[in-house]
């Protein structure tokens, strides 16, 4: 099992969210695909979690962990650092007690 993200990994994400906002939105789907091989770990693990964040129906951390093969730890981690620059927000992304109860939508 893989071990939380590292502080550096994360304030990376942090640092970068112009990048990953522009690299989402003004990227082609295709491209996208193409390049996220050659980004650093941090970035594509942000841009799994967000993409889980995006869709129709909202997510657990469990299901984003297990979609994005992140730990719940560092599913966490990241979410809190995309909340933090306002990638994720607050309202739909909020941690819930229950596992069952989604946490992005």
């Amino acid at each position: 099992m893989p071990l939380p993200m590292h502080h550096v990994s994360l304030n990376k994400i942090e640092s970068a969210s112009s990048f990953l906002l522009w690299f989402r939105s003004s990227l082609p789907q295709e491209l996208q695909q193409q390049l996220r091989p050659y980004l650093a770990q941090p970035y594509q693990s942000a841009l799994k979690v967000l993409e889980c964040c995006s869709t129709d129906q909202p997510m657990t951390i469990d299901a984003i962990a297990q979609q994005t093969q992140l730990n719940k730890s560092s599913v966490r981690q990241v979410l809190k650092v995309l909340k933090s620059v306002e990638l994720v927000e607050s309202s739909g992304a909020s941690i819930r007690k229950r596992r069952s109860q989604s946490i992005c939508g």
